[in-house]
């Protein structure tokens, strides 16, 4: 077994980390979770972490401002076929998308950050208190 295991090389063909990836050959370096949204990075933040974007550059997040996380109930849901939903949302005017499949009731957990708003918290049937999180 080889000591050396292989994160990315940037020699090889392709312009994202994936695309590279795809063509080393070696024993390659497991990459432990995907997170695919910045409301996934600030929920599975872990202080002093290393990151990895999808061009390959490591990157380390650090949380410094904070942000209101409040609960709103869920008024009309659209499904959107392949996508996900569409949800209406109690006192906030856009749609908010989520990649789920099924049906959804109840309340949503969204930041509210610079006047738009992230999804924080999946719906839930019991509308929990509103708060803040660091961001």
């Amino acid at each position: 077994m080889n000591v050396w295991q292989i994160l990315d090389n940037k020699n090889l063909t392709g312009d994202t980390l994936a695309a590279r990836r795809l063509r080393i050959k070696e024993d390659k370096y497991n990459l432990s979770d995907a997170i695919f949204t910045f409301s996934q990075l600030l929920k599975y933040y872990k202080p002093g972490a290393k990151y990895i974007d999808h061009l390959g550059y490591i990157f380390t997040y650090r949380k410094t401002k904070k942000a209101n996380l409040i609960y709103r109930e869920i008024l009309h849901v659209d499904y959107i076929i392949g996508r996900g939903l569409l949800l209406t949302v109690e006192g906030v005017s856009m749609p908010i998308a989520i990649p789920a499949s099924s049906n959804i009731e109840g309340y949503i957990g969204l930041l509210e950050y610079n006047g738009g708003y992230l999804l924080y918290d999946m719906p839930s049937k019991v509308k929990k208190k509103d708060t803040w999180r660091k961001i």
